[in-house]
């Protein structure tokens, strides 16, 4: 077993979740001649490892001169090589397990030696929730963190003799992304410990809400006090006055969840972590389970809570939303505080739907109880075994073609190009051909797109084609000061500098922009008129080349839909830079029937897959009228919208709009 990067045999005890984990391996051992633990912990992991009970010798390799990842790969690998010849008899087959899909580097690297040594080795990838879909949750679908969890998942998942999931959703959306057979993938939940249970000897205490987990941003603590603070105007009566919230937890956010909880007038309990056995009795005395969690993979604690007869309430965010079937066995809100207000209320005020939710919940977790976990982890091993190195699945390969199609005239060759293309439809189903065809235009723009770009001399034939340079020259004044936020290479500053006589600043958080910028500034004689800085226009303030702070106009040329929280960065323009003028130039959703057409599908409809948004005309209205700003002059032309903009002489000094009225910036979010 290998722990994921970063995880202990202390950790694990610390979080209080070391006995149940360890429970399987326990269980499993009989099967097994020996076990050995690879974990980052030191000399305390060593201890703990001394004291599991297990049906066979375990052994643990740690690290307790604190190793950075690749050299502690390569001293476990090597003493595990020791382990082996070690042992008594010599080992013939071996599995290599690795419980979450991180740090699966190492799971591989040990199981590829383990093989060299003529050992038939299993590789099994356990996935107790959607790794990388986290990280593209908190850090962006478009993060650098984001696109290197999906590579390091990507590469434990095909190199796996069996990818082991916890939801059915979980495996299709593995299966989809990395090219998996179904037959190398394989369903087991978190199982349900045998302790949680039912226990009618136990009253529970009326008005009691209790939630066990992080105390993070992705766990929306926030959100259940706001709905249990909700909640008291409903129940209403002696209920009211017993309403209470238990938070079983630790995490970054107590403080200011303390400080919430307080503000709303909630009489909230903050424990620390508490172990199983304890959590499962204060399941059993709660009046009910509360989860308003953003995204979960398969939550353990929502699982045991229902297997106490625990009534539930969650909101319907990811891995919650499979979990509970609302009305029957639990009770799935929207995620707001009113909505999950409602749903408490509902199951605190009528006691005969909370029986009923309890037991149809309880019911509902038998098939994932302990015994049925570890027959199907005895499966999943024995089916790595058997498949040992033989099921690897590569990820698709670029599709052959014929060299001679490099002699070809254009014409010949985009025939023959066609031709490909059109075999390989016609052998798809309906929907995966629309959804083909679809989804390669997109590569296709980007390949002409950068034909284009180097056949122009490294500047866009757009920018003359277009003419869109026109639309913010013919706004801009001599003299003023000007500030191009996004610059890029600066193709529409200069055109200001040269045609308006302005002085521009330019700001990008591309060095290799800015350098380009520079140099043709310098190359054109526009030096000592062009100011272009490196900075992250989201979080930066720009200043002129002599440290001016405001500018007459701010233009934002094609980095709007770039933009997440747009409303509060063209606020903040505004407040940062008190400019004449905001000019904009952004991309319209529907410039063709092409783009509606993909959203239709399900497949990614943006011109480039950095954008947030893609703007209708309705919604670039709404969005600069939610900054407090007028729109003056909108022009839709050439698939774009290019739109003047301004601050309304009526509006009070550091306001926003809000509907119709003014109020101070620090009254909004």
């Amino acid at each position: 077993m290998t722990l994921c990067s970063g995880a202990t045999l202390a950790v694990l005890r610390s979080c209080g979740i070391l006995e149940r984990e360890w429970s399987l391996y326990a269980r499993l051992s009989a099967r097994y001649g020996r076990i050995v633990l690879i974990t980052e912990g030191g000399a305390e992991d060593r201890e703990i490892a001394g004291t599991l009970p297990c049906g066979c010798p375990v052994e643990v390799i740690d690290n307790p001169k604190g190793l950075e990842r690749p050299a502690f790969t390569a001293e476990a690998t090597a003493r595990l090589a020791g382990v082996l010849s070690a042992c008594p008899e010599t080992p013939k087959t071996a599995v290599v397990r690795i419980d979450q899909m991180w740090g699966g580097d190492l799971a591989v690297t040990v199981c590829h030696a383990l093989r060299t040594q003529g050992l038939r080795t299993g590789l099994v990838a356990r996935g107790g929730y959607p790794w990388s879909r986290f990280v593209a949750w908190e850090a962006g679908p478009d993060s650098l963190r984001a696109t290197e969890a999906a590579s390091e998942e990507g590469a434990l998942c095909r190199a796996a003799d069996v990818v082991v999931g916890t939801t059915e959703s979980m495996l299709d959306d593995l299966r989809w992304r990395y090219g998996l057979r179904t037959d190398r993938t394989m369903l087991v939940p978190n199982f349900v410990p045998d302790a949680a249970r039912p226990d009618d000897s136990v009253a529970r205490e009326p008005g009691t809400v209790l939630f066990a987990g992080r105390l993070v941003a992705q766990k929306r603590v926030d959100l259940l006090i706001d709905a249990v603070a909700e909640a008291s105007a409903l129940v209403g009566g002696d209920l009211a006055g017993r309403l209470r919230l238990t938070i079983a937890g630790e995490g970054e956010l107590e403080t200011e969840l303390r400080a919430r909880a307080a503000s709303r007038g909630v009489d909230a309990t903050f424990l620390p972590r508490v172990r199983q056995d304890e959590l499962l009795g204060m399941m059993r005395a709660c009046a009910v389970y509360c989860q308003t969690a953003a995204y979960e993979g398969h939550p353990k604690t929502l699982l045991e809570a229902k297997a106490c007869g625990t009534p539930v309430v969650v909101t319907d965010g990811p891995g919650l939303r499979e979990v509970v079937d609302n009305g029957v066995t639990g009770i799935c809100t929207k995620s707001t505080p009113g909505a999950v207000a409602a749903g408490l209320a509902r199951v605190l005020v009528d006691r005969e739907l909370a029986m009923a939710l309890g037991l149809a919940a309880a019911s509902s977790v038998e098939d994932s109880r302990f015994d049925a976990a570890v027959a199907l982890e005895a499966r999943a091993h024995k089916l790595a075994i058997e498949r040992a190195g033989e099921g690897a699945t590569p990820p698709p390969g670029p599709v052959r073609w014929d060299a001679d199609l490099l002699d070809a005239d254009e014409h010949a060759a985009a025939a023959a190009w066609a031709r490909s293309l059109h075999g390989y439809a016609r052998r798809l189903s309906d929907d995966r051909r629309a959804r083909f065809c679809a989804t390669v235009e997109t590569p296709l723009y980007e390949v002409i797109d950068r034909a284009a770009i180097e056949t122009a001399g490294g500047v866009h034939p757009k920018h003359h084609l277009m003419r869109y340079h026109d639309f913010f020259v013919d706004r801009i004044n001599e003299g003023e000061r000007v500030l191009d936020l996004g610059c890029g290479y600066g193709a529409v500053a200069r055109s200001i500098v040269e045609r308006c006589g302005a002085v521009v600043t330019g700001m990008d958080f591309s060095v290799e922009n800015v350098g380009l910028a520079r140099d043709m500034a310098k190359r054109e004689g526009l030096g000592d008129r062009l100011h272009i800085v490196e900075g992250d226009i989201t979080r930066e303030r720009a200043f002129g080349p002599k440290g001016e702070e405001h500018f007459d106009v701010v233009v934002l040329s094609n980095v709007l839909e770039h933009l997440a929280d747009r409303e509060r960065l063209l606020a903040q323009y505004v407040r940062w830079y008190a400019p004449r003028v905001i000019l904009i130039r952004v991309p319209a959703f529907d410039r063709d029937w092409l783009t509606a057409w993909k959203r239709e599908l399900g497949v990614d409809f943006r011109s480039d897959p950095t954008h947030e948004t893609e703007y209708t005309e309705q919604s670039l209205r709404d969005e600069v009228r939610g900054a407090g700003l007028d729109v003056d002059e909108m022009i839709a032309r050439w698939g774009e919208y290019w739109t003047q903009t301004s601050v309304p002489a009526s509006r009070p000094s550091g306001s926003v709009r809000v509907d119709d009225f003014w109020v101070p910036v620090g009254a909004t979010k």
